[in-house]
């Protein structure tokens, strides 16, 4: 999804996005992670029209690279 440069759901999607990197680069070798949510990833989902996921695991495809978001739902194993 494309944002305005200063759309909050927008900013808050590129926060989330930096601490997911964060996160990667403090736990070589791990290739995924689970996360609640964030506002801005919300928005993202009810501008789409999909259910409100609650938490968001986060897939490394590539090292240091690709990143893959899948949404997750109150019935989702962990």
């Amino acid at each position: 999804m494309i944002h305005e440069p200063t759309c909050p759901a927008g900013l808050k999607a590129d926060r989330a996005q930096a601490r997911d990197e964060a996160w990667f680069i403090l736990h070589p070798g791990q290739d995924s992670y689970e996360r609640d949510t964030t506002w801005g990833e919300r928005a993202e989902a009810e501008a789409l029209g999909i259910a409100l996921p609650t938490r968001v695991r986060i897939t490394e495809l590539t090292p240091g690279g690709i990143r893959m978001r899948q949404f997750l739902y109150g019935g989702d194993a962990r």
